[in-house]
């Protein structure tokens, strides 16, 4: 339940981009088969692992935890900020919304610099990094917010 819900809410796990770089029937997967950089002297990434990476950072649990904590205490991220999206019960419809986001968010053609060369040497604009990151945390409060509700719908308060 925890890996399904909070993954429907990553962007990249309900599209892919289809172009002439990246034919049917795969695309580019998610962005699994999409290079990027975030800065001149990082390695290439795929975009997957960048949205995958914009919020936790890290896989220790204290530290999970506190990036958690803190998530929920930002101004716009409170559980009442949510209200009209927590009426929203459908696991169908959450994959629908993340598949928006995507194609407006994720795949944002005018800023997305990128494409299927491993030695990507295109670094993504700090406009694109900032909003994503503001959309990906976002989306991990919001499912976390819908992972607790469907643990209370199953096992009760």
């Amino acid at each position: 339940m925890f890996h399904l819900i909070g993954d429907v809410h990553q962007p990249l796990h309900t599209a892919k981009l289809v172009t002439d770089q990246f034919p049917e029937p795969d695309g580019d997967r998610g962005g699994s088969k999409f290079y990027v950089r975030v800065s001149l002297e990082s390695s290439p990434i795929t975009l997957h692992n960048f949205w995958d990476g914009l919020v936790i950072g890290s896989g220790k649990f204290e530290n999970v935890r506190k990036r958690a904590t803190a998530l929920m205490n930002k101004p716009g991220l409170k559980r009442e900020d949510f209200a009209a999206d927590l009426t929203v019960r459908s696991f169908k419809d959450w994959a629908v919304a993340s598949y928006h986001l995507a194609a407006k968010r994720a795949y944002v053609t005018e800023t997305l610099q990128g494409g299927a060369d491993r030695n990507q040497r295109v670094m993504l604009s700090g406009d694109y990094t900032d909003q994503a990151k503001a959309v990906a945390e976002r989306q991990v409060v919001l499912s976390g917010y819908r992972i607790s509700d469907a643990m209370v719908d199953v096992f009760g308060r």
